[in-house]
């Protein structure tokens, strides 16, 4: 039955608005940890205004030679902190060794800081460690710690205050009945133009073929434009929402020093013989970085007392200016006396907010609200190609589209069905990357005489071992029976030990399931690869492979945003259990969609010119056994040694040793937030996904491989030496922008020289795949033990250098070696 142009208008648009709610709710859902995170923030900024105030008072007992222990009316200060802030489930007063001498529970004290707010409690501060305070969270509650000093800077004791996730919950549901109108909004605007440039703007031919260029640019216009303005308004929406909290802490903060100022003023001190009380006022200012200063002034608004982070100030022209406040970024209360007739005015206090701290920690803001809408963004370009696909199959089905080249759905292009796929495959993977050594920790028990951090990283190592393992042995497998059969094997097995990650009771039985999601991971990537291989030509391998490779990175991007996002509102366990139920469905979706391709070969229309002597290769039944002989043969080969040795495994030491290993604690030393390593680890992902195809087929359209591998090292040394001329946050972006481009060349020519060389063909491509595989798993292994070795030895930076000198030697080396090959076109069995 000939399918009518209105109801493929309409299967495209139900299509498209599946595609538009995934999207959206992925934002949103993204959006609503951003959320948890801002007022999570306005409880701990309002936990730090008190508990500075405590400290002060403390530290102040301490120096006049008063025992913490000992300190009378102890249980009078915590109730009236809890008055001051009562949100406050919990306030302890702890010993240095996290004894607890204080609480206000009574029932509490005498227990430990280890027992109500973890262990790493005991272990918050030493006498080296920054007065910053230090939240935690434990048992369904935040603790926010502080550090009390004594007179040599020794550390005297700690300060707890404790509130329940509930509060922050009971702030989220505030704000989500905004954030929720704003992507109402955005959705429905853009389903009407969905539908508007479905029905009137897309034209479909009498044959049933239309033009992609048009359905791009309406779901560019619609879905690209509800992505763009639902980010936009919740960066608005954080903004105001961040100087709100900060005014509120300031009037906290200014209600306290009113307090304790006119308790003076009711002692008989005049407010213009408040002596020394800049060291106070300049304390509170330090302990709190939204604050300016702080300053008294008399009852004719001129400023008597004035001090900052760095003590009193004395500067006229600063003392003259500061009485000079802009609207919303000043807090001014009047200082009253207790008299017998009532109550009279002796001045104001003063409290002026810090504008550039509050832009940086706006901008941060911003940041982080950015950082959301490109993963969310990555999330929809994704689900578009597999609509694109969608689309071209419904297409396709019109009895009068098999005559136009438009509408179908197989070509050269076959690979890229394998991009989604791939996408949702690490989606799943890896939801679980950013809290795997967490959940070891809740099932940690002492094993085989090993320390607690190698314990710790056993799942992963595990892990990533069993990868190893199987991406070594799985060519063979894939040469014989085709990519189908150990993709869903793989997948399964990754099922199986996602489920009982979620399952698992004992830390031996979470290395064992983190050991199956190994072994399933190296097949299904390898399997993937099988299938580029398999339906591409020589003239796209390499354009086929950095394609499907762009869908792992983007998977992986939007899968460990998605998974930390759920493993912050619903806990570790159930997390394991969704991407086990995804690997499932994804199962499913290949063995119905992609069957017809387990065994297929290049495709058939792909333009196959014959030399004039045709190289005859063996095809699957020809090749001799795999054999020992055979891969020691493979390994020597000239190219394949230099290949291997000289830009494969110095490349995977210099990616994962400096951007797993060395970055981290590098801009950590510098002073960066964890959100800004994050993001700058985005952009070697980045890369992966949008420079890497555009380089592929630039590789693909070249006869000049070896070139391209070439670039790859100098680019990626390039990324090395600019530690040598320059530093810190800027230098740490280029030099992982230039890996992402070295990693983006690296991965298109190094598998298309391999995959040109006549020695690879008579051992099988996806054998020979697998060993360069295992040489890249080796040098991923051994990455970040000679990073760690070379900055002992030289120091950061210069190891740092020498590092990228030594890459560059390798890559000389490589040149020399290495033969170039020049395509060759594969030969049917049948010839």
């Amino acid at each position: 039955m000939r399918q009518s142009p209105f109801l493929l208008r309409l299967e495209l648009l139900i299509g498209s608005l599946a595609i538009l709610i995934l999207a959206q709710a992925f934002n949103g859902g993204l959006s609503l940890a951003s959320l948890d995170t801002l007022y999570t923030r306005s409880i701990v900024s309002g936990a730090r205004v008190v508990g500075n105030d405590l400290v002060l008072k403390l530290e102040g007992a301490v120096r006049f030679g008063k025992s913490i222990e000992s300190f009378y009316g102890m249980p009078k200060v915590l109730a009236g902190v809890h008055k001051d802030m009562p949100e406050l489930s919990g306030v302890y007063v702890a010993m240095p060794d996290g004894a607890v001498v204080h609480s206000l529970n009574p029932d509490q004290t005498g227990t430990t800081l280890a027992d109500l707010a973890g262990t790493d409690a005991a272990h918050a501060f030493n006498e080296t460690t920054s007065d910053e305070p230090v939240v935690l969270a434990h048992a369904s509650r935040h603790i926010v710690l502080f550090p009390i000093r004594g007179p040599d800077k020794s550390l005297a004791g700690m300060l707890a205050l404790a509130f329940p996730d509930a509060v922050v919950d009971q702030r989220i549901e505030q704000g989500l009945v905004t954030n929720l109108r704003m992507l109402a909004i955005s959705t429905g605007a853009a389903a009407l133009l969905l539908a508007l440039g479905l029905f009137s703007f897309l034209r479909i031919r009498p044959d049933g073929s239309f033009s992609r260029v048009r359905l791009y640019v309406v779901l560019l216009v619609a879905l690209g434009g509800a992505q763009i303005f639902y980010s936009a308004s919740n960066i608005t929406f954080f903004r105001e929402q961040y100087l709100d909290i900060s005014h509120t802490a300031a009037k906290k903060l200014t209600a306290l020093v009113e307090r304790d100022i006119e308790g003076l003023l009711d002692k008989g001190v005049a407010i213009d013989k408040l002596r020394r009380i800049e060291t106070s006022l300049s304390h509170i200012v330090h302990a709190t970085p939204e604050v300016r200063d702080i300053a008294v002034l008399g009852i004719d608004s001129r400023v008597l007392n004035l001090a900052d982070g760095d003590g009193a100030v004395t500067d006229p022209q600063r003392l003259a200016a500061a009485t000079q406040v802009e609207r919303g970024y000043a807090v001014t209360l009047p200082l009253e006396r207790q008299d017998k007739g009532g109550e009279v005015s002796e001045g104001f206090i003063q409290v002026r907010l810090s504008k550039a701290a509050i832009a940086a920690a706006i901008r941060e803001i911003i940041l982080d609200a950015a950082t959301v809408a490109v993963i969310a963004i990555l999330f929809l370009v994704e689900m578009s190609i597999l609509f694109m696909i969608y689309a071209h199959k419904a297409a396709a089905r019109r009895p009068a589209a098999s005559n136009a080249p438009e509408a179908t759905a197989g070509g050269p292009s076959l690979y890229g069905v394998i991009r989604p796929v791939a996408f949702l495959f690490l989606f799943a993977i890896d939801m679980s990357l950013s809290f795997i050594p967490l959940r070891m920790e809740e099932l940690y028990a002492p094993m085989l005489g090993l320390s607690k951090d190698i314990i710790l990283g056993l799942p992963i190592s595990v892990e990533m071992g069993a990868a190893g393992l199987v991406v070594a042995l799985s060519g063979p497998w894939i040469d014989k029976r085709g990519w189908l059969e150990p993709f869903v094997t793989g997948l399964v097995l990754c099922a199986v030990g996602y489920f009982f990650s979620g399952a698992a009771g004992t830390a031996v039985q979470f290395i064992a399931a983190r050991g199956f999601v190994g072994l399933g991971y190296g097949l299904g990537l390898m399997a993937t690869q099988g299938f580029v291989i398999a339906n591409t030509g020589p003239e796209e391998k390499a354009r086929g492979i950095t394609h499907m490779f762009a869908g792992v990175y983007a998977g992986s991007l939007c899968g460990g945003a998605a998974g930390a996002m759920l493993a912050q509102r619903l806990g570790y366990g159930p997390v394991f259990y969704v991407a086990s139920v995804i690997l499932v469905l994804v199962v499913l979706c290949a063995v119905l969609f992609l069957r017809g391709s387990a065994r297929s070969k290049a495709p058939a229309n792909q333009p196959q010119p014959a030399p004039a002597q045709p190289e005859r290769l063996p095809n699957h039944q020809d090749r001799p056994a795999l054999s020992l002989r055979g891969l020691l043969r493979f390994m020597t080969n000239r190219d394949v040694f230099a290949l291997a040795m000289l830009s494969i495994l110095p490349s995977a030491l210099v990616l994962i040793g400096f951007l797993n290993y060395l970055l981290p604690i590098y801009l950590k030393r510098t002073g960066a937030t964890q959100s800004d390593i994050g993001r700058i680890l985005m952009i070697y992902g980045v890369c992966l996904i949008y420079v890497a195809p555009f380089i592929g087929r630039l590789v693909d359209e070249s006869n000049r491989k070896r070139l391209y591998i070439t670039l790859s090292g100098i680019i990626g040394a390039a990324g090395m030496l600019v530690y040598y001329v320059w530093g810190g946050l800027p230098a740490a972006a280029a030099a992982v922008l230039l890996l992402g481009v070295s990693a983006s060349f690296g991965f298109a020519s190094q598998n298309a020289y391999a995959l040109n060389l006549r020695i690879t063909r008579e051992l099988g491509e996806s054998t020979a795949i697998g060993l360069t595989n295992a040489v890249e798993r080796l040098g991923q292994v051994l990455g970040p033990l000679m990073f760690g070795w070379v900055i002992a030895v030289a120091g950061l930076q210069h190891g740092v250098t020498f590092t990228g000198v030594g890459y560059l030697a390798l890559t000389i080396l490589f040149i020399v070696i290495a033969r170039e090959t020049r395509t060759m076109n594969r030969v049917s069995a049948s010839e």
